[in-house]
């Protein structure tokens, strides 16, 4: 624990007050007490010498939250999102970064620098957290106004977990030439890094399809695990988990060392994880034979840990960090590999170097690209994993294929379900997760592909704010192809996805949706019902939930019925004997 004479020496300097003040406009402020915990909330800082009184009542951290608000002191626990929202004026997308390794923390903050500058925003800043990782930062002034109709301002808190996603994703895709695994395997091996992060190897590494881009697990049919990243897969001998150089091991010995980067690689290693795919190994999605592998930047970056929530809040700005007693200093975003935590002494630290947070240039166009991107990413990530569900294995899709045959006739507007009319009738939000339910529906219902051409033209002018056509009419042609060269059709999401049905807003059930699972169920039916083909009382497999609550109230209706015989035993007893 730092001393008081260090919290007073470091929070009594005027340039590092003035520095942190500046974060603190607008934003809530929490300060720490040591092992004694934080001070109320809400707080705020409103002139630098707050910062040392609180110093002198033995302050050791001041911790700021991401969101910016109209007035500070309305905060108070128990406040309904719809009144944050009334007095959120912005937020700003700060990324933490705290992998337990510090080289990887390092590596991870670089490439995310990398991304965000590719995608377009130049007002992106950097700081040490104090102790094991960093702090990215994009100020609010740099976001548009409004993303898909909805403002930016409400984007907190849940829909930030998108840009996150993408982000993570991004540095180590196909697009990005699957540049955070090169440069991991650079630095060390499989092995290593498993020991370092003491995550197993196989939650590290992940399968990735070279030809769509799917990242898929090593379960079902998907044969032996892959070497490397997605295009380091040799057909001859082994290859070096650090520099990727090929390797010849001598007889009878266990190891070798590359005669490249003087790597000592353990022939066992190898011959657990690194080999190249099996002949058997299908991509979930396209059923390609070309699996690399990647490495996983979620795992490392520890998502889940990181799902930003109301009020949430990170270390100030050239506040000092109890455990390590460095100061959460600014960093240059370019020199991030360069940067050593002895940097960030108190005594070494020099306010002004660089900033954190600074708006002096920041264009409101600037993140355009990431929020359009992030948004598009979650639907087409969610699409691959309910696809990946759908199609484990070529068994298991040729089963779910078989339960959907083709129909001889579309089947008419009016056996659809309500969830599908009231989508047909317009959105002003979800357009694009509704227009994967709909052309996935009308396809699998018996429409030809240029009726469902001419059926979301005519929704899409129903729309508040009409998709672009050029994108409409792109994912029409691409599941338009998708179908002839598979030779099967992908269904909607299933009824109980509550990203599509739920959060859209357009579940709606009848009496008839509790018998049915998927859009497409309910509407082949219907229809077969109507027509007198289907049994009136048919009903589909039930879901593993209905089956729950048919047990459940069935054993009601036993129970119930046990008390009333009870009841009537003990009448009876009361009664006077027959004469």
């Amino acid at each position: 624990m730092i001393d008081i004479g260090t919290t007073l020496r470091h929070y009594k300097r005027e340039d590092i007050q003035n520095a942190m003040l500046k974060t603190a406009i607008g934003r809530e402020v929490a300060v720490r007490y040591g092992d004694k915990g934080f001070g109320k909330r809400p707080d705020a800082l409103q002139y630098p010498k707050d910062i040392l009184e609180f110093a002198k009542q033995r302050a050791t951290s001041f911790h700021v939250s991401e969101e910016r608000w109209s007035n500070v002191f309305r905060l108070e626990p128990g406040l309904r999102p719809a009144e944050l929202d009334e007095i959120r004026t912005g937020w700003d997308l700060v990324l933490d970064i705290d992998c337990p390794v510090w080289e990887y923390s390092r590596l991870i903050t670089h490439h995310l620098i990398l991304a965000l500058k590719k995608h377009g925003i130049r007002s992106v800043s950097c700081k040490f957290s104090g102790n094991k990782g960093f702090h990215i930062a994009v100020p609010f002034e740099a976001f548009p106004d409004k993303v898909g109709g909805e403002e930016t301002r409400l984007w907190f808190p849940d829909k930030i977990k998108k840009i996150l996603y993408y982000l993570a994703d991004y540095i180590d895709s196909k697009e990005n030439g699957f540049a955070f695994t090169k440069d991991l395997l650079k630095m060390d091996g499989i092995s290593t890094i498993s020991e370092k992060t003491g995550i197993p190897r196989d939650e590290l590494f992940v399968n990735v399809c070279n030809r769509c881009s799917t990242v898929f697990s090593d379960s079902g049919n998907h044969g032996k695990k892959a070497v490397g990243h997605a295009n380091a897969g040799q057909k001859n001998g082994f290859q070096c988990e650090r520099c990727e150089k090929s390797l010849t091991f001598e007889q009878g010995k266990d190891y070798c060392v590359c005669k490249s980067c003087g790597h000592i690689q353990k022939k066992e290693d190898l011959s657990a994880a690194d080999e190249t795919p099996s002949s058997e190994s299908r991509c979930p999605s396209c059923m390609s034979y070309d699996i690399g592998r990647k490495a996983s930047p979620e795992a490392l970056l520890n998502l889940d840990a990181m799902l930003i929530s109301p009020r949430h809040m990170y270390r100030m700005v050239y506040s000092l960090h109890e455990k390590s007693g460095l100061v959460s200093v600014p960093v240059n975003p370019d020199e991030v590999l360069l940067f050593e935590k002895e940097m960030a002494r108190p005594d070494m630290v020099e306010e002004g170097r660089f900033s954190f947070l600074d708006i002096t240039g920041s264009d409101y166009s600037e993140a355009s690209e990431l929020f359009d991107n992030a948004l598009s990413y979650d639907i087409q990530a969610r699409e691959k994993e309910m696809r990946s569900e759908q199609f484990v294995s070529v068994e298991k899709q040729e089963k779910r294929s078989s339960e959907y045959e083709e129909l001889e006739s579309a089947i008419p507007e009016e056996f659809f379900p309500p969830c599908i009319k009231r989508t047909l009738e317009g959105l002003s939000d979800g357009k694009k997760r509704a227009m994967f339910i709909l052309i996935n529906f009308l396809s699998n219902t018996g429409y030809s592909w240029d009726a469902i051409d001419d059926i979301m033209s005519r929704w899409n002018e129903k729309n508040k704010e009409p998709l672009r056509e050029v994108l409409l009419k792109g994912q029409i042609r691409y599941r338009k192809a998708q179908a002839k060269m598979q030779k099967k059709k992908v269904l909607p999401a299933n009824c109980d996805n509550k990203m599509y049905y739920k959060d859209l807003r357009i579940c709606t059930p009848d009496n008839f949706c509790p018998r049915i699972k998927n859009p497409v169920n309910y509407a082949v039916l219907k229809s077969r019902i109507a027509s007198g083909t289907g049994k009136k009382g048919a009903r589909a497999r039930l879901t593993p939930e209905q089956k729950e609550m048919r047990r459940k109230h069935r054993q009601m209706q036993k129970k119930q019925e046990e008390d009333k015989e009870r009841d009537r035993k003990q009448d009876r007893k009361g009664e006077p004997p027959a004469a």
